[in-house]
């Protein structure tokens, strides 16, 4: 009898001790989503921005990279509406043909979400047009 009591009970402190590590590994998880804040989604997010491509080509801006706004999305993820003003369509594109539109603007939509070590920016949509335009 004494054997299978101390059987059960070491059975029962097993199954606690890994109910206990699991719930200790899901609360960090959770914690390292919510740590993700507004203001570092948008450091984030202006660094992906700049280091890509489309922003690269840009020979001339009036305006420089700005945020247009930072909001929570489903999940634990931030996206940022990001945009900068040139002074003619030529400029976005490093062409030489006549660009008779004055002060055209780019924007990116980027969204940044926690990863296990890191925090990930990944560019979701870029349109060009014209200042005031959609």
């Amino acid at each position: 009898m004494e054997a299978s009591g101390t059987r059960r009970f070491a059975c029962t402190a097993a199954v606690l001790a890994i109910a206990v590590a699991l719930a200790g590994g899901l609360s960090s998880g959770a914690a390292a989503r919510r740590s993700l804040t507004v203001q570092r989604a948008e450091r984030v997010a202006r660094e992906a921005v700049l280091a890509h491509r489309s922003y690269r080509q840009i020979t001339a801006t009036r305006s420089g990279l700005v945020t247009r706004a930072c909001w929570r999305s489903e999940g634990a993820g931030v996206r940022c509406s990001l945009y900068v003003v040139t002074p003619n369509a030529c400029a976005l594109r490093g062409g030489g043909a006549v660009c008779a539109q004055a002060l055209w603007q780019r924007r990116w939509l980027v969204e940044v979400r926690p990863e296990r070590h890191a925090t990930a920016a990944r560019i979701l949509k870029i349109s060009s047009g014209p200042l005031g335009g959609s």
